[in-house]
This record gives structure tokens, C-alpha cells and sequence, in this order.
């Protein structure tokens, strides 16, 4: 192997391991240092390139405890309750946290300056933790019906994860900035829309495969259009609230693309 073929080959593995520490709690910087550049850093037109890949890692530890958990035979509302525990636990409720700033910006907020000052608020209000409560709960009754349906349903968790962590690229890279020289888009830069159709060369094929050896190729086409829709409505709904994207509402629009994944699966199969 050259020299330049083995310099692509770090690149990938470094910017993988970049961005599966962005998305999660992950401790790879050992192994991410082993590959990348000396002081190299996460420049979102490169890393988001490979974002499904990382989110393959990420949802590994979830998938894993719930194959574990259905082979020894605990019940799917256990197994399912295991895989989200060791789901927040590897992202560190990330997207989960978004989730609720959004709902407390956008239902408390009148102006928006007023909502993004709410989004910004660590504290949580009523419309966060209600929004946080509907979602867990949606979320563990549409996997335990997924449990209940196929033996295979581990697959569903990476297959989802992939999937809904490409779609935020797209209104990351279509949308400003809400807060402009502020955040994510200040300290690491904004992707393109040709880091989204990279991911998408990338993790798109591989999201179908898993999507079919566990559920079929049409309901996992479909669960992915519909992860796509949600994606594209939440982000306008989020441009029109705030003006732009933030991190909140990438964060959000991440987990809403995962639960619009899992609900269209429930609808078709």
C-alpha cells in the first residue's frame, strides 16, 4: 500500500472516530489520536462525510444489550428499556436534551430572541419534560412492538441510528445559522451539500441492507423516506421558529427523524 493510499485510509478512520465523539460519549481520543494529524480537530465539511459510519459505533452498545437481553429471554418491554438506558448512556442523553430546549424555546418564546434565550436556559420547563416524557415513551412502545415482530430487531437500532443522524446534515448544511458567529457553525465550521451526499453514498446503502435482513427491503425504503420527510418538516418548522438552525434544533431533529423511522416501520409491518 503507498503512502497516499495509506494517508486516505487514517483520514477516514480519523474523521470516523471524530465524529462518532461528537455524537457520543464514546472514549476513543486514545485511538482517534493514533490517526489523526498532530492538533487535528473536527472540520464538519470533512466529518460529517462520515457520520454514518459513526453512528453505526454509536448505536453498537444499544444494539448489543438488546440482542443480549432477547437471547436470554427478558421480556420486550425490559429488553427495550435496556437498549434506551445504554442509548442515553453512549450519547449522553444529547439529542434527548435538545429535544427538550427546543420544545421549551418554541412553547415558551414569543420573539425570536426570546426563544433562542429559553434554548439556551439549562434549565428544563414544562414543555421540556413533556416533551421529554412523550418521547422516551413513544419510543419504548415502538420497540417493543418491533420486538415483539422480529427475532432481528437489534438491527432496527443501527439501521434507525444511521438514518436519522444522516438527515441532519441536510438542514445543517441548507439553513444559516440562527445565532450568526455563535456556536457549532463558529468553532467547527458548517457542512456542505456535498458532505450530505457523501454520508449519504456512504450510509445510505448500508442502512438498507441492515433495514432488510431485519424487517425487508419496502417497509425499511419506506421507514427511511418517512425519517427523511420528518427531518424536512421539522427543520422548516425550526427556520421559521428561530430563523436558522442551532445546535438544539439539529439535536432534536435528530430524534425526531429516529422516532418518524421507528413509527413507519410500526405502520407496515
Amino acid at each position: 500500500m503507498n503512502d497516499s493510499s495509506s494517508n486516505k485510509y487514517r483520514e477516514v478512520i480519523a474523521q470516523t472516530l471524530l465524529a462518532t465523539m461528537f455524537l457520543s460519549r464514546l472514549p476513543l481520543n486514545s485511538i482517534a489520536n493514533r490517526f489523526s494529524s498532530e492538533n487535528e480537530e473536527a472540520d464538519f465539511s470533512k466529518t460529517t462525510r462520515y457520520f454514518g459510519l459513526a453512528a453505526i459505533i454509536v448505536a453498537l452498545p444499544a444494539a448489543f444489550i438488546l440482542w443480549a437481553a432477547m437471547m436470554i429471554g427478558l421480556p420486550a418491554p425490559v429488553s427495550a428499556t435496556l437498549a434506551l438506558i445504554v442509548q442515553v448512556l453512549t450519547t449522553g442523553a444529547l439529542h434527548e436534551d435538545a429535544l427538550a430546549d427546543v420544545a421549551d424555546g418554541f412553547g415558551g418564546g414569543k420573539t425570536v430572541e426570546g426563544k433562542l434565550a429559553i434554548m439556551r436556559d439549562s434549565q428544563i420547563g414544562t414543555f421540556g419534560a413533556s416533551a421529554l416524557i412523550l418521547s422516551f415513551v413513544l419510543q419504548l412502545f415502538l420497540l417493543v412492538h418491533l420486538i415483539d415482530l422480529f427475532p432481528a430487531a437489534p438491527l432496527i437500532v443501527v439501521m434507525a441510528n444511521i438514518a436519522s443522524t444522516i438527515v441532519v446534515i441536510g438542514p445543517w448544511a441548507a439553513f444559516k445559522p440562527a445565532r450568526s458567529g455563535k456556536g457549532l457553525s463558529k468553532s467547527l465550521g458548517v457542512p456542505t451539500m456535498q458532505s450530505l451526499g457523501f454520508a449519504t453514498m456512504i450510509g445510505a446503502p448500508i442502512a438498507i441492507v441492515i433495514g432488510w435482513i431485519a424487517v425487508g427491503f419496502y417497509p425499511t425504503v419506506f421507514a427511511i423516506f418517512i425519517c427523511v420527510v420528518f427531518s424536512g418538516i421539522f427543520a422548516t418548522l425550526c427556520d421559521k421558529q428561530v430563523g436558522g438552525h442551532t445546535g438544539d434544533t439539529l439535536g432534536a431533529t435528530k430524534k425526531i427523524s429516529e422516532l418518524g423511522l421507528l413509527l413507519a416501520l410500526v405502520m407496515v409491518t
